[in-house]
C-alpha cells in the first residue's frame, strides 16, 4: 500500500518550465473504471531511448492532499491490448518533463496532447501534507482540489470540451 500526497497547478510559462526539464518522456495512459472505491489506471511509459514501461495502478480518492496508490508493473503487450479496448479520445497522451529545483523535490511537468492539446499542468510529491514548498515563477493557480483537472476527468472530458462549454 502506498500514500501518494501531491499538489497540481497550472503552468503559467510553459516554455520556460519545459526548457527547465530533463529529457521527456511519452505517456500514454487510459481509465478502466472503480474496483472497491479504487480508480483503475494503465500506463505506457516511453523513454527518450526508446525503451518502455507499464503500469496498473489503483488510485483512491482524494482526503486532503493524500489518497492510496497502489502501483504494479504490467507487461508491455497486456497494458497495449487493454489500452486498445478504450475508445481513442478516452486516452491520455502527454510528454512529461522533471523539473529540479535546489533542494526541492522534483516538478513533473505534463504537456497534454490530442483532445487536451495546450493544457499544461505541473505537480510536486510531497513527503508529508504539510511540507513547505517553493513555488516557481513560472507556476499558476493551483488546481489540486479541482477535480476537472484530474486526469481520469481529462480523459472521460476533455479540456477542448470544458472550453467549448464555456464559450
Amino acid at each position: 500500500m502506498g500514500m501518494e500526497i501531491e499538489r497540481r497547478f497550472l503552468v503559467r510559462d510553459p516554455h520556460t518550465a519545459i526548457e527547465r526539464g530533463t529529457a521527456p518522456v511519452q505517456i500514454i495512459q487510459g481509465y478502466f473504471g472503480r474496483i472497491d472505491c479504487l480508480r483503475v489506471r494503465v500506463r505506457i511509459v516511453s523513454c527518450e531511448r526508446g525503451s518502455c514501461a507499464a503500469f496498473l495502478t489503483f488510485k483512491g480518492a482524494r482526503r486532503g492532499l493524500c489518497r492510496l496508490e497502489y502501483e504494479y508493473p504490467l507487461p508491455l503487450d497486456r497494458a497495449r491490448r487493454a489500452l486498445d479496448t478504450l475508445p481513442p479520445a478516452q486516452i491520455i497522451r502527454k510528454t512529461r518533463y522533471e523539473v529540479r529545483r535546489g533542494n526541492d523535490s522534483a516538478w513533473s511537468v505534463d504537456s497534454f496532447e490530442g483532445p487536451n492539446i495546450g493544457l499544461v499542468l505541473a505537480e510536486i510529491e510531497l513527503a508529508h501534507p504539510n511540507q513547505n514548498i517553493a513555488i516557481p515563477f513560472w507556476i499558476g493557480e493551483e488546481v489540486t482540489f479541482n477535480p476537472r483537472y484530474g486526469n481520469s476527468r481529462l480523459a472521460r472530458m476533455p479540456m477542448s470540451r470544458h472550453l467549448a462549454d464555456v464559450a
